[in-house]
């Protein structure tokens, strides 16, 4: 018989749909399956002091920071019970820009965009292009200029980005145009590959973030899954997708991710509980996991901060398992492999259509 993990989440760092706050660049999920009643007796042996109605990362780095590499210690036995997903906000609005702009001419011509990670790869190249071989600024102001349009997008919000990726390609040399030219043509042919009236809904980063996260658990366990996230989050808003693309209805197919690994359908989630978290010391657990991944993957820390923070990784927490978002220097060899079947889009779209 196969027993249910329950799995727990917190989040740190959601801003929304604005992706290019500069005062929190890093969106966590962190999640766990330490029981309620181990994650009580960690908090209180950490925090023995602490008086708050709940444990909350923000109160205690405030007042009690030194405090946190013990905690991470207490952590070390579980480390395979801890998952972070990293997301660097600022490069996901490249990757979305790559997605929706590069990826739909060159599925078109035959080639499989998404294949052994080729699209995290190229967004990888772009990135290293526009920052060390653009011009000053160009990559922020592309950024810039693509989140206005995702955010309101109309025929009018897609000129004005249009006029921006052409405004900084005169700027470039002869290399960086090349890459800034593929996004022109991009935007040149939007409205033959996306629907403006729904395209707002690509911004969603909280759904994106827990599905890949209940993945990589998957990958690790083979039991069923009962999700409890904090009541708090937003991630639901696609309530109805999410229980789709959850359902043990869903066909037994291996999926390809984004990284070029590759994960099993069904997830066999069996429930997804918003609980509330001054009652759930898991998902408390959680919170602090996030805020720390959120301030230690965001290298604008103190040294006091950072050296803490170094600390705790140190002491207990680099026995835990991440994947991320986040600019790399894994490269792609072109072209991408030749298109052959249904591509990763295709096979997600039938699945949050149940088919």
């Amino acid at each position: 018989m196969i027993m249910t993990k329950n799995i727990y989440f917190d989040e740190s760092g959601f801003t929304g749909y604005n992706y290019l706050d500069p005062l929190q660049p890093i969106f966590t999920l962190a999640s766990t399956d330490i029981f309620p009643e181990i994650a009580e007796i960690i908090l209180k042996e950490s925090f023995p002091n602490y008086k708050g109605e709940e444990f909350k990362f923000s109160s205690l780095w405030k007042s009690s920071r030194k405090l946190f590499p013990d905690f991470a210690a207490k952590l070390k036995p579980y480390g395979e019970g801890i998952h972070f997903w990293v997301i660097d906000k600022p490069f996901t609005v490249l990757v979305k820009m790559v997605d929706f702009l590069v990826e739909p001419g060159i599925t078109a011509a035959g080639y499989d965009f998404l294949a052994d990670g080729f699209g995290r790869k190229y967004a990888n190249y772009i990135h290293f292009g526009l920052k060390n071989l653009g011009t000053p600024g160009c990559l922020e102001e592309l950024l810039e200029g693509y989140q206005l349009f995702s955010r309101e997008p109309s025929k009018a919000s897609l000129h004005t980005f249009r006029a921006t990726l052409k405004r900084v390609y005169k700027k470039q040399s002869l290399e960086v145009k090349t890459l800034i030219g593929e996004m022109i043509e991009g935007a040149n042919n939007f409205e033959q590959y996306s629907d403006l009236a729904t395209f707002k809904a690509t911004n969603d980063l909280q759904f994106t973030a827990m599905l890949a996260a209940v993945a990589d658990w998957r990958k690790k366990f083979s039991e069923d899954f009962s999700i409890m996230h904090d009541a708090s989050s937003n991630f639901l808003r696609q309530k109805e997708t999410w229980e789709t693309v959850t359902s043990k209805s869903v066909s037994q197919q291996l999926h390809p991710l984004g990284d070029g690994t590759y994960v099993e359908f069904p997830l066999r989630v069996l429930a997804t509980h918003s609980v509330d978290s001054k009652d759930n010391y898991s998902v408390q657990l959680c919170d602090l996991l996030a805020g720390f991944a959120a301030r230690h993957f965001d290298l604008k820390q103190t040294k006091e901060e950072r050296d803490i923070l170094d600390a705790m990784v140190e002491a207990g927490l680099s026995a835990a398992s991440f994947n991320s978002i986040r600019p790399g220097n894994d490269f792609p060899n072109f072209p991408p492999k030749k298109l052959n079947g249904p591509d990763a889009v295709d096979l997600m779209i039938n699945i949050m259509k149940g088919e």
